[in-house]
């Protein structure tokens, strides 16, 4: 009989190069073991069908299956279920040599350093996938808030509200803008800028 326990060990290895040599080296350990217990396998079944098949040969040959079969009822029972205790014996034992190996399949095939880079690739394509869907919404965000920023700087542009028919007046004494009549006073020059140039003007009165 054979464990699970007999294809483990805990082997540590210094570097990823390292260990992928001996993963590789393990898989070629574990495909020849493979090899050996499936013909070790093949042979012990052969072995075992040659010893049934002489000893039902043996029944067969004995003077007791040359007499009637009410006589020999009991003994034919008896023929039957060795048989299928045998078979059923065969079969289990086939199961469990066929669930081992497909174990030791399984531990070789985790262990191989090709299948973790393609994981690790398929890993890498995902979150590629994720980081530029997330980047494109941020830039879409962005845009949209920067078209809304340009439009309302455009909206209180100087040069843009004169042309819209806006003037803006200045005291020339000091450069100030004049936002009220209280800001001048009369014979002030004052400047008025316009959409295509300035008008220079003295201010008459003010009411």
């Amino acid at each position: 009989d054979v464990s699970i326990y007999d294809f483990v060990a805990d082997v540590r290895a210094p570097t990823p190069s390292a260990a992928a040599e001996i993963v590789i080296k393990e898989k070629a350990q574990f495909l020849d073991t493979l090899k050996y217990f499936e013909t070790q396998i093949v042979k012990n079944i052969s072995y075992k069908l040659e010893n049934l098949k002489l000893q039902l040969d043996n029944f067969k040959n004995q003077s007791v299956f040359t007499s009637p079969y009410t006589i020999l009822g009991k003994q034919m029972q008896m023929l039957d279920d060795l048989k299928n205790s045998i078979d059923s014996s065969i079969k289990q034992k086939l199961i469990s040599q066929k669930e081992i190996l497909k174990l030791i399949f399984n531990q070789t095939k985790s262990l191989n350093p090709q299948m973790k880079i393609e994981d690790f690739r398929n890993e890498l394509k995902e979150f590629s996938k994720r980081l530029n869907l997330s980047c494109n919404n941020n830039l879409l965000i962005k845009k949209e808030r920067l078209e809304k920023l340009v439009d309302h700087l455009e909206a209180i542009d100087p040069k843009n509200l004169l042309k819209k028919g806006y003037s803006i007046l200045f005291n020339e004494k000091n450069n100030s803008i004049i936002l009220s009549t209280k800001d001048i006073n009369e014979d002030d020059k004052i400047l008025a800028m316009v959409s295509d140039g300035k008008i220079y003007a003295k201010v008459e009165s003010k009411k």
